[in-house]
């Protein structure tokens, strides 16, 4: 004799436990039943009220956790657009105060050549002058 067990289920958790068993020679035999096949038969047949509660308890704190899981999720990705968009307007604002700093450079050194290369000359000689010391 080979004995099978099977669990059907539904949603994860067992809802009936049933046993097959399978003869060497064609199966059982007709009409007659095993002292097993009464008391799975009385097990299946009846209800496992432990069983369910702790299967809905285990359902309902999934579910907490699912919704409680979904509303940190929806706060972080809102929060992530958010802080997107601000950093990119102040990389925009850096961008152009950046251009208007190199345009007024450019500027001065095409209206006064001979300040803007004695600036650099003067500048150049202190910081190599600061580099000496340190």
């Amino acid at each position: 004799m080979h004995l099978f067990v099977a669990a059907q289920t539904s949603g994860g958790i067992c809802d009936r436990l049933s046993i097959i068993y399978k003869w060497n020679q064609g199966g059982p035999h007709p009409g007659r039943s095993t002292a097993a096949e009464n008391i799975m038969t009385k097990r299946t047949n009846g209800e496992h009220a432990t069983t369910d509660r702790f299967a809905e308890r285990a359902h309902e704190s999934v579910d907490r956790i699912a919704a409680t899981a979904g509303k940190g999720e929806e706060k972080i990705r809102r929060e992530a657009a958010e802080t997107e968009v601000r950093l990119k307007e102040a990389g925009l604002r850096a961008k152009q105060s950046s251009e208007e700093i190199l345009q007024s450079i450019s500027e001065f050194v095409h209206e006064k050549p001979l300040m803007a290369l004695g600036l650099a000359f003067a500048t150049g000689a202190l910081l190599s002058t600061l580099r000496r010391r340190s």
